[in-house]
């Protein structure tokens, strides 16, 4: 019996054909992939799926990676995601036979679940714009986001209002949708591409001039 895993590779780990299966068989994935190619005006296809030597180059590593993450994400994670639900009681039973714990257990699963795609959006986004040199603005929206909805917003629950786990819960699953949107708004104006094709321009015109 065959058995598949999917990996979200770090710098280091890039290989030509990397997001060419998803590519091919999930319609979303290509949008990805097209779309990058568009934005960075570089051919993602050629880059990511035909050996290459650029693909070991840091400026455009980062972008290929960046692509092919997102575009298993878009293929994976819903699935991911769904699945959870009916697994809950299972999963909680594997470390827990006390009916409370998993009970308490199963609702934080299914208050989670939902969020559970963006969290790996965020994670893929913040990457993507550090990677272009853009490293102020995830800086700025995770601590905004974290100190301003996560821990207030706990603090305002449990210590002001006097409510119990699935409150924390909750202003855990909001910090992660307002750093999704955060993230997201950001990564669609588009400054990102400025500044990594400045990244890419700036060591070949130094080159040049040498």
């Amino acid at each position: 019996m065959s058995k598949i895993a999917f990996l979200f590779p770090g710098q280091g780990a890039q290989k030509a054909g990397m997001g060419q299966d998803f590519y091919e068989n999930f319609a979303c994935a290509k949008e990805i992939f097209d779309q990058a190619s568009q934005w960075l005006s570089l051919d993602m296809k050629e880059l990511c799926f035909k050996k290459n030597e650029r693909l070991d180059l840091t400026e455009y590593t980062q972008a290929a990676l960046v692509t092919t993450c997102l575009a298993m994400t878009a293929g994976t994670t819903l699935c991911i995601s769904l699945a959870l639900y009916p697994l809950a009681q299972l999963l909680f039973r594997l470390f827990s036979s006390d009916d409370a714990v998993v009970a308490q257990g199963v609702q934080m699963m299914h208050y989670l679940v939902p969020v559970y795609m963006t969290y790996i959006c965020i994670e893929i986004f913040s990457g993507a714009l550090r990677g272009a040199g853009d490293t102020k603005s995830p800086f700025l929206i995770t601590l905004f986001s974290m100190w301003g909805v996560r821990i207030l917003g706990s603090f305002i629950f449990v210590r002001l209002l006097g409510k119990d786990l699935p409150w924390v819960c909750a202003a855990m699953c909001t910090d992660n949708v307002v750093r999704f949107v955060l993230f997201l708004a950001r990564y669609l104006q588009g400054k990102w591409a400025v500044t990594y094709a400045q990244n890419i321009r700036q060591p070949k015109e130094e080159t040049v001039s040498e």
